[in-house]
């Protein structure tokens, strides 16, 4: 897919520019560390924390796909298609996102608490750490 107004070649260039300038900052950053700091620990703990700071934000990223994924699959039967044919199964596609959609709303909405989710294992690790 070609961007062909400005506007969708800016959305385009700001991802990849945006993850070279971190890559170009971070290693700088190392090679800084590495040189500067002669303890150990201290250096491996500056040098470990913003990477496993992205790896975090990644994570939560991911995370909120596969709920909304795996909520299509159960609930809404995503798993196999009805019918045969691209176009047909996107509009599958199209009505069962909507149902998920129109199922999060009435949710919402509802007065009902629902219950509290357990923390997973990297959660309970990034807690103990004192990261999030």
């Amino acid at each position: 897919m070609v961007a062909r107004t400005p506007e969708k070649r800016r959305v385009a260039l700001a991802g990849p520019l945006g993850a070279f300038v971190q890559a170009q900052f971070y290693s700088a950053f190392a090679l800084y560390v590495g040189r500067v700091i002669d303890s150990a620990p201290l250096r491996s703990a500056l040098i470990a924390r913003p990477a496993l700071l992205l790896v975090i934000r990644w994570y939560a990223i991911r995370a909120s796909i596969e709920a909304t994924l795996s909520q299509n699959v159960r609930v809404h039967g995503l798993r196999r298609s009805r019918y045969r044919g691209l176009a047909k199964t996107h509009v599958q596609h199209v009505f069962t996102g909507m149902a998920c959609n129109i199922t999060r709303v009435a949710d919402w909405i509802s007065d009902t608490p629902r219950a509290r989710r357990r923390a997973t294992c990297f959660r309970a690790l990034c807690t103990a750490l004192g990261i999030a």
